[in-house]
């Protein structure tokens, strides 16, 4: 099962955003990301769509348990 930080930090490192440079694309802090990365914290509905939009992939993939 795939987390939904995992997959945030995987994209994030892929795409090779620091998570200063992640929040700030998104609005969030640097904390924040971290605290999504470690599943610590779960991204609004708002700044989900955000982070879609930044790695150009759908909502569904974010959340969905599945590796496509």
């Amino acid at each position: 099962m795939i987390l939904l930080g995992a997959k945030i930090q995987e994209l994030r490192k892929t795409a090779k955003y620091t998570q200063t440079e992640l929040a700030e694309l998104i609005g969030v802090t640097k904390p924040t990301i971290a605290a999504y990365e470690n599943d610590s914290r779960r991204p609004s509905y708002e700044v989900l769509v955000k982070i879609a939009e930044v790695f150009k992939v759908s909502v569904d993939f974010l959340l969905c348990d599945t590796p496509n």
